[in-house]
């Protein structure tokens, strides 16, 4: 760890302490953004968990985005002698590396976040003396002698495997029904049949006691570009809530908030009878009520998103409906206020392990 501290402190970095043990920070100051390097030390591989990980990181960010305007780049690197015992950690993220201290050789990411400060080159040339001076007993002189050590940690099969962790596996599953009942539903020719037996309006509930109509007009669209929009939506906000809360309670929100959803809607319109309703977007919008809430209570940062952020995707979404005509305004407020309560109820953030100064 000390011939990596070395590396960076030669890059130029300055190292900020953290009253943490098994931790080490670096920053670089670049011109465009400030580059910061966490290392955690886990020669056992159990010494951190994902989310005691994410929260030094969340802290990081949080401490240093107060005393600076630019743009942070994080970049982890998990140093461990069994790759195995950390792989929970690094299987969901764009921005973490493994140091394999046992095989003595970097393993990235496919398409992970690069610096542009060579310091993936000079980590490699530390692992390779080690790796020389455990075979020959002596440090070598030539590092152009000797073939780089860093491989791909995953193949292009897991690619497939890891962009499900990333949108969720539950949330693809929601993702899926939605796109295969639209798709079934005009080959078969019976959209229009169908869409009248599962939407959502008044009478259906009142007089005809139909309240399956509550769950089923969540899966049911009115077009390819309402589809698309809403599925656009959820799998860019539907896996971070997943990661954070797990598949079965992320279900849970997004089915009850549709349903809450849905009965705000029925509430509200009332009056209208006949006018039908459906379309994930109440649900969905419970996702990022969810969403709202964990952003909130841990201090304005989860992933890329900011309190700002959020709030500002809020306030355009709810402003996109009310500027257009046959949008149900009613079941996006409902379903936004159901998921930011569901979250109040569900959500604990990660137990801290010490804290980052």
């Amino acid at each position: 760890m000390e011939l990596f501290a070395q590396v960076f402190q030669q890059k130029g970095f300055s190292e900020i302490k953290v009253n943490v043990s098994n931790i080490s920070v670096f920053i670089s100051n670049k011109a465009d953004k400030d580059y910061i390097f966490v290392l955690f030390h886990m020669p056992n591989g159990t010494e951190w968990n994902k989310e005691q990980c994410v929260h030094v990181e969340e802290q990081l960010f949080e401490k240093l985005q107060t005393s600076r305007q630019r743009e942070l780049q994080l970049i982890t690197f998990l140093c461990t002698n069994h790759v195995d015992f950390v792989r929970d950690i690094y299987r969901q993220n764009d921005h973490t590396a493994v140091i394999d201290l046992e095989n003595n050789r970097l393993l990235i990411f496919e398409g992970m976040t690069q610096d542009d400060l060579d310091i993936y080159h000079e980590i490699e040339k530390v692992l390779q003396s080690r790796e020389q001076s455990t075979s020959f007993g002596e440090n070598p002189t030539n590092d152009a002698a000797y073939p780089t050590q860093t491989k791909t940690l995953i193949s292009k099969k897991e690619q497939i495997k890891n962009g499900l962790l990333k949108v969720g596996y539950a949330n693809s599953i929601i993702i899926g029904l939605n796109i295969l009942v639209f798709v079934i539903l005009n080959v078969t020719n019976t959209y229009d049949a169908v869409v009248d037996a599962g939407k959502l309006y008044w009478m259906a509930i009142s007089e005809n006691h139909e309240y399956y109509r509550i769950f089923t007009c969540m899966f049911l669209h009115g077009g390819v570009s309402h589809l698309l929009n809403n599925m656009l939506i959820l799998s860019c906000i539907g896996g971070i809530l997943e990661k954070r809360i797990g598949w079965l309670r992320y279900s849970i929100v997004y089915l009850l908030s549709g349903i809450v959803a849905g009965s705000v809607s029925l509430i509200v319109n009332m009056d209208e009878a006949y006018v039908g309703s459906i379309g994930a977007s109440g649900a969905i919008f419970g996702v990022v009520g969810a969403v709202l809430w964990i952003v909130l209570i841990n201090k304005g940062r989860v992933e890329n998103l900011s309190k700002k952020q959020m709030l500002l995707f809020v306030i355009f979404s709810l402003y996109g409906g009310f500027s257009n005509q046959g949008v149900d305004n009613a079941a996006h407020i409902g379903g936004l206020i159901g998921g930011f309560l569901l979250a109040i109820l569900i959500y604990r953030k990660p137990k801290k392990r010490g804290v980052v100064s």
